[in-house]
């Protein structure tokens, strides 16, 4: 049996390898496919332009920027530890091309909102690309996901996310100063929230630890923390 299953008005349901797992592979396909046709735009925002379109200063390190795919089976993973609730939700800090916001709509419908917050224009723009290529695919094959799904460019410092219930972060080469920045808004995050942090602990009195376990991404091993908002 599979470790593949779906999260059906937010109730995870295990279920033997067969439609979901080949559904998460046609997925994957999506993405890849919509995120290759997509690189002309974020192509276009490279080096100089990105500077000068995000104006980034000296406490954002080009570190924070650097990109990697989550693997939708370990989202599924997560998804499970934090037992997501209808009408949730879901965020996620950092979003790049999308891919976590819309697997997480995919294996969640009930959630109310899955919400992907990135800085960069160019990721930014192609991930509402690959958003419309998520929808008619969605048509397509006749199968639902979460309704609510939104993109915003902006930085996830500045932007207000306090009435998430799910936070996600890939945090694995966020910089010390993000890393601060985001543990001085937890105080704001409703209690009862929970946090799952890829590779970075978060130290905050406002949170509690409820597990951490090895686990495995695109690029490679990490360490996953779960948090509970007190």
């Amino acid at each position: 049996q599979s470790t593949w299953g779906w999260i059906e008005n937010c109730q995870l349901r295990l279920q033997p390898s067969s439609e979901m797992e080949v559904q998460m592979e046609s997925f994957e396909q999506l993405f890849r496919d919509s995120k290759m046709a997509s690189f002309d735009i974020v192509n276009s925002y490279l080096t100089t332009d990105v500077l000068r379109e995000n104006k980034l200063d000296g406490r954002l390190k080009w570190r924070n920027f650097v990109y990697g795919e989550t693997d939708t089976d370990s989202l599924l993973l997560s998804l499970q530890e934090v037992q997501p609730q209808t009408g949730e939700i879901f965020c996620d800090l950092g979003s790049g091309y999308g891919k976590v916001v819309l697997a997480a709509s995919l294996l969640c419908p009930g959630l109310g909102l899955c919400r992907g917050i990135e800085l960069l224009i160019g990721p930014h723009l192609s991930a509402l690309e690959i958003h419309k290529a998520f929808r008619r695919w969605l048509s397509e094959i006749n199968t639902p996901a979460a309704e609510n799904i939104s993109f915003e460019k902006g930085d996830f410092l500045e932007v207000d996310w306090s009435d998430t219930d799910i936070l996600y972060l890939a945090a694995t080469c966020f910089e010390a100063d993000v890393l601060g920045g985001i543990v001085e808004k937890l105080p704001y995050l409703k209690s009862g929230a929970r946090i799952i942090s890829i590779d970075k602990p978060l130290q905050s009195d406002c949170l509690t630890l409820t597990k951490d376990v090895d686990g495995d991404m695109g690029w490679g091993d990490c360490h996953i923390f779960y948090y509970s908002r007190n």
